[in-house]
């Protein structure tokens, strides 16, 4: 049996144990005697304030009765005496920092010492004395400091400053730091002999474990580890082997999952995230980091992340409720319907926003467009039946007046047929559209002709800026006239007096044409801005109607401008007008 205990107490495995113990114990040694200098430091610098307190204290009442005799003169004599007696330097400080005694300099040169942390802390009441260490800039060496307040009545009447030179400590860790180097010397060569000896039947396997552990630990699960000795390290080894096969088959199927999930996920167009029962979001994707306009969202409630009333209560509905419902959200000016569904286990809650906004937005305009379609045709056909019924009525009436009105009213219903079709026209985006090279000159001038006459009879100021080099466009000459025909009309009959300006210039950035029509007539709200191409809508209805316009126009040049792949802006500022900016691209 005595053979056998010590079989297995030489046995490889106890013994590279046992020699790794003995050098944990060797470098806890190391560490000791490291720290036992910073120990020895600590203690030196305590006896030194002790002793530098003891002096202070002794030459605190000499200092009180010549501080009240007024005798700076003495208080300076008495620091200088006693500092050379105790081999220390003592200053006398007064609570604005101006230094009254010094046993080293004269105190008249030596600057305010108000801002010394040791002055500092002895002010504020520090009556056992306020240490620092530091460098002086008076003697030009490291000091220890102790300052200790001289106080009546709860108020510091001065303070006694003492202080040490520390090169004498530093004089005393150097030598010591020579004999704990030697001695860690020693060790170190001690050190090395054990840890040859255990790492030459070691180091070679472990290393061989620990590199293959990093490149697994990185995504290599090709890794495989192949030891001679069969030992415990070899089981070790076949047990990595083991699991990095298996590890490999669960990695690629849970690899090949996620990718599909979050394809799926990054794929979607409407917003999701996930729930958990804490109210904390688990999973979005960045579909909802555009619709909330946020990116730190993970990990954060959904409470923090969502601004909307009621979205509280329908998530604590849906974790109360198996069933999925949908509800209708605003979120940042735009309208969501929302899914609330839980997951099969019910422990998470998914959550999908679909944008309806331009379904809303379709909607309401298909409501408007009936009511102003209606509004407008109702006028003229109520007028032209009453007229017909008062035809009938009264056979032998004069009846021109009756008649012209009739066709003024009808003129409108065609005119809002025409523009509807046209209209009709330009959303389908025919194919079969012409276009040509157009002098945007020769359009304009051709068109103001047209106006002549009304802008001479309004008086208003006419103002033309195209250059005769502008680049031609590539446009169907149709659709062009009647963009500006609009522009030009709406220009005309909004504006009663001041000036009309027409400027085509080519833009600095990229290859387009700048059209720019000005007036100085009605000012357009800013409200109204938005919704100004839309059919049928008009800023001053009642003006619409007198001048009778259909609320078309401006839709029918938003359209021309879309159609020749081009862009429109409004401006519009009280006092000085609007302006309808356009860009058309040129080749």
């Amino acid at each position: 049996m005595k053979d056998g205990f010590f079989t297995r107490l030489m046995s490889k495995f106890f013994l590279r144990t046992f020699i790794s113990y003995v050098i944990m114990i060797l470098m806890m040694f190391v560490l000791i005697f490291l720290f036992s200098q910073s120990t020895i430091r600590n203690f030196y610098l305590e006896n030194l304030k002790t002793r530098l307190k003891q002096v202070g204290h002794a030459l605190m009442p000499k200092a009180v009765e010549l501080y009240e005799a007024a005798d700076i003169e003495g208080m300076d004599r008495l620091a200088k005496e006693v500092g050379q007696k105790v081999d220390s330097r003592i200053t006398v400080i007064t609570p604005a920092g101006t230094v009254i005694a010094d046993s080293r300099n004269d105190p008249r040169q030596m600057e305010n010492h108000g801002d010394r942390p040791e002055i500092i802390q002895a002010l504020k009441g520090k009556t056992e004395g306020a240490g620092a260490i530091r460098f002086s800039s008076t003697m030009g060496e490291q000091m220890l400091y102790l300052a200790l307040p001289v106080e009546r009545d709860g108020d510091a009447r001065f303070v006694i400053r003492l202080s040490l030179n520390l090169s004498h400590i530093r004089q005393l860790i150097r030598d010591l730091r020579w004999k704990f180097t030697a001695l860690l010397l020693v060790l170190f060569l001690f050190a090395l002999l054990i840890a040859w000896s255990f790492s030459r039947g070691i180091s070679k396997p472990v290393r061989e474990i620990a590199t293959a552990t990093r490149e697994f630990a990185s995504g290599n699960f090709d890794v495989k580890i192949f030891l001679k000795k069969k030992d415990e390290l070899a089981d070790v080894a076949e047990s990595f082997n083991n699991m990095v096969v298996t590890q490999k088959k669960l990695f690629n199927k849970l690899s090949q999952n996620r990718a599909d999930l979050e394809a799926i996920i990054s794929s979607m167009k409407e917003g999701l995230i996930v729930i958990d029962p804490n109210e904390n979001i688990t999973l979005c994707n960045e579909s909802f980091e555009e619709i909330s306009c946020k990116k730190e969202i993970m990990g954060n409630p959904y409470w923090e992340v969502l601004r909307i009333p009621d979205f509280e209560e329908y998530v604590k509905k849906s974790f109360q409720s198996k069933e999925s419902f949908y509800k209708e959200v605003e979120l940042n000016n735009k309208t969501f319907l929302v899914s609330f569904n839980r997951t099969k286990k019910g422990e998470k809650l998914v959550v999908i926003f679909r944008d309806i906004s331009q379904f809303k937005q379709l909607e309401q305009i298909k409501k408007d467009f009936v009511v102003n379609l209606t509004h407008e045709l109702k006028t003229p056909l109520t007028a032209i039946k009453g007229f017909v019924e008062t035809l009938e009525e009264e056979e032998n009436i004069e009846n021109t007046q009756y008649m012209e009105i009739i066709k003024r009213h009808t003129d409108r219903m065609n005119q809002i047929v025409s523009d509807l079709l046209v209209l009709s026209e330009l959303e389908e985006k025919r194919r079969d559209v012409l276009f040509e090279p157009l002098d945007l000159g020769e359009i304009v001038n051709n068109i103001l002709k047209i106006y002549r006459e009304k802008i001479n009879e309004k008086e208003l100021e006419l103002g033309i800026d195209i250059p005769e080099n502008l680049p031609k466009i590539n446009g169907e000459r149709f659709k062009i006239e009647q963009l500006f025909i609009n522009l030009v009309d709406n220009a005309v009959n909004y504006t009663d007096e001041g000036k009309i300006a027409i400027t085509i210039r080519e833009a600095e950035a990229g290859k387009t044409v700048k059209i720019q029509v000005r007036n100085t007539g009605l000012t357009i709200p800013e409200k109204s801005i938005p919704r100004l191409f839309e059919r049928f809508y008009v800023v001053d209805k009642s003006r619409s109607r007198k001048l009778g316009g259909t609320g078309l126009g401006l839709s029918i040049v938003k359209h021309v401008v879309l159609l020749h792949k081009g862009d429109i802006s409004v401006e519009s500022v009280e006092g000085e007008g609007t302006v309808f900016t356009i860009h058309l691209p040129f080749h």
